[in-house]
């Protein structure tokens, strides 16, 4: 039922990322093609055109349906999840449920059940990412060159110091 959906929601997701990296090759060419002084006026109206149309296209409406999808998906796993640990707390025993009321067990429910959401949302950042940041530092050594090195080795460094804050983050949040 959600399997399809998440098919298409990581299509969508993969194609919205192609887009994100062709603007600064878009704009390369442009740049190109004005520096230049060569070439006809409708070279540089179809690249400027090309830009737009992929900036409006991709990350304004199929950005926002693909979103859309995603939470609605993640809104109807929550749903479907609430309504069988309240059918369940509904049933245990008593005795079986260490003292808490029904009205808790949904409490906690509704909270473990919000991440759900979120963790629908996040799902295509797992695979996308890390195939966005290879062919973004693909570009910018064809780009750059061996200038990326410095900026690259700052990347990686920074990486377990995010790491370290984040964990920090949840720790305070928890408590």
């Amino acid at each position: 039922m959600f399997r399809s959906v998440m098919y298409v929601t990581g299509a969508t997701e993969f194609s919205i990322k192609v887009s994100q990296l062709s603007i600064p090759v878009i704009v390369q060419l442009l740049l190109h093609w004005y520096a230049s002084g060569k070439g006809s006026v409708l070279t540089g109206v179809t690249y400027a055109l090309i830009l737009f149309g992929t900036a409006l296209l991709f990350q304004g409406l199929i950005q926002a349906h693909s979103f859309m999808l995603v939470y609605k998906t993640g809104m109807d796993i929550r749903t479907i999840l609430c309504a069988l640990i309240y059918e369940k707390a509904l049933t245990v025993a008593t005795s079986e449920r260490s003292g808490l009321t029904t009205g808790e067990i949904v409490n906690l429910m509704s909270a473990d059940a919000e991440k759900v959401v979120f963790t629908c949302l996040m799902f295509h950042g797992l695979w996308t990412t890390p195939l966005f940041l290879a062919a973004a530092i693909y570009l910018l050594v064809n780009l750059v060159g061996v200038a990326i090195v410095p900026g690259l080795a700052m990347l990686i460094c920074t990486a377990p110091i995010q790491g370290f804050v984040i964990s920090q983050q949840h720790k305070l949040q928890r408590a």
